[in-house]
């Protein structure tokens, strides 16, 4: 979840502010947190991972999966004569 509301976080105050805006008035910055925090602990609640953990979740099994297991390797120094 925490990489899904720092993304949306971001992405409200480019929307609201303009790119390389800024906002003044602190109000905008209490309701962004107050939103965030009830949104992330219900979702957390009801469904568990935010949307891009899932898919980074999902993507990092994939890319695990690709990577063939490790065979027995060479034989040790002092095994060899």
């Amino acid at each position: 979840m925490p990489l899904t509301a720092y993304s949306v976080h971001l992405v409200s105050l480019v929307v609201l502010a303009g790119p390389g805006g800024w906002i003044a008035d602190n109000r905008v910055w209490v309701a962004s947190a107050v939103v965030l925090l009830v949104d992330c602990t219900a979702w957390s609640a009801l469904k568990g991972r935010g949307p891009l953990g899932r898919v980074t979740a999902w993507a990092a099994r994939r890319a695990g999966q690709a990577v063939p297991a490790a065979g027995p390797g060479p034989a040790p120094r002092s095994a060899v004569r």
